[in-house]
């Protein structure tokens, strides 16, 4: 049994060691027949684009920017559509290059010496050519001309609004924002300028603020008005927080002839909550506060208490806290003076 099975093993080598080099050679021919049909394709291709086609490019068209008192109405295509004549290779130079802008031009003094301008067939060939080998034909252009109209643009200056919140960090205090510039100049025609009154920056939120901020935002813009500038500066100073203790007199509003309104108690305390850097500019000289005369029947119950009101702050200060922040009144009637 052992001897069968070692001629068995022997054949089947025997057999194996056959085919391999059949598998071989047929390898080696399908990679010497896909190589021919590499190279046939490479000169397919390359006689294919000696030859002569044509093709549609879009070549974008860009305008030389006007004074800001003068507006442009008309055909003002931002692409012409051109059809080219040319070698293959070539019109493939072209997709995979592209092409630059078409740039129309206009001087201020063109512009104030006519009101109207066109671009006819033969200048925008004359522009176009300039970006193609001298092989290449143009055989159309789509539009076949740009036709411009100028007319004057009235003026006014309005302030600009700032369209955002600001809010800083706990402990901290924002001044308000400075803009640079405060306003700009709005040009369009008289209709829509008696319209607008001021212009909005883009919406914007800045949240938890424990640092200076300096940014510029965008000016939102407007149909048929034309904005200069288009953006604004905007810095918003920052400064830790800090408390400051006065201990104010009380003084009476509105009471009428004849009598005498006494606040109880007569004093109160007023905390003041401010940036560092005011400090030292505030006092008590700085500050006062107020009750007002009871205007109604019923604010005379001795029930009823009269608000503390700080009549008078700078105008920075925004965080204070008064206590008690309603006080206790009498009301007396005091004998007038005979002349």
């Amino acid at each position: 049994m052992k001897l069968k099975l070692l001629n068995t093993d022997r054949k089947n080598r025997k057999s194996i060691d056959k085919t391999a080099p059949q598998r071989s050679r047929r390898g080696r021919n399908l990679l010497v027949f896909l190589a021919f049909v590499l190279l046939s394709a490479i000169f397919w291709l390359l006689q294919s684009l000696q030859q002569v086609y044509t093709s549609t490019y879009s070549i974008p068209v860009v305008y030389s920017e006007l004074p800001p008192e003068i507006g442009a109405t008309g055909k003002l295509p931002d692409r012409l559509d051109v059809v080219l004549k040319d070698k293959g290779m070539n019109l493939l130079a072209y997709s995979i290059d592209g092409f630059s802008p078409v740039t129309v031009t206009a001087t201020e003094q063109e512009i104030r010496r006519k009101k109207d301008m066109s671009m006819r067939k033969k200048e925008l060939t004359e522009l176009i050519q300039k970006q193609l080998l001298s092989s290449t034909t143009i055989l159309s252009i789509s539009p076949e001309e740009i036709q411009v109209t100028f007319y004057p643009r009235k003026k006014k200056t309005v302030p600009i609004i700032l369209n955002g919140t600001v809010t800083p960090k706990n402990g901290f205090y924002a001044f308000d924002p400075e803009l640079s510039p405060e306003v700009v100049t709005v040009y369009g025609s008289e209709e829509v300028l008696s319209g607008i009154t001021s212009v909005e920056t883009e919406a914007f939120s800045l949240d938890r603020l424990d640092s200076d901020f300096s940014g510029e935002m965008a000016i939102n813009p407007i149909e048929k008005v034309l904005i200069r500038p288009t953006s604004v500066k905007m810095k918003i100073r920052v400064e830790q927080l800090t408390e400051q203790t006065f201990e104010l007199p009380i003084i009476t509003k509105n009471v009428p002839e004849g009598y005498l309104l006494r606040p109880l108690p007569g004093k109160v305390s007023i905390q003041l909550t401010m940036p560092t850097s005011h400090y030292k500019e505030i006092s008590e000289a700085d500050l006062q506060v107020a009750v007002f005369h009871p205007s109604t029947p019923d604010s005379l119950k001795s029930d009823i208490s009269l608000p503390v009101q700080l009549i008078m702050k700078p105008e920075w200060l925004k965080l204070y806290k008064i206590s008690p922040a309603h006080v206790q009144f009498i009301i007396e009637r005091v004998q007038l003076n005979q002349p």
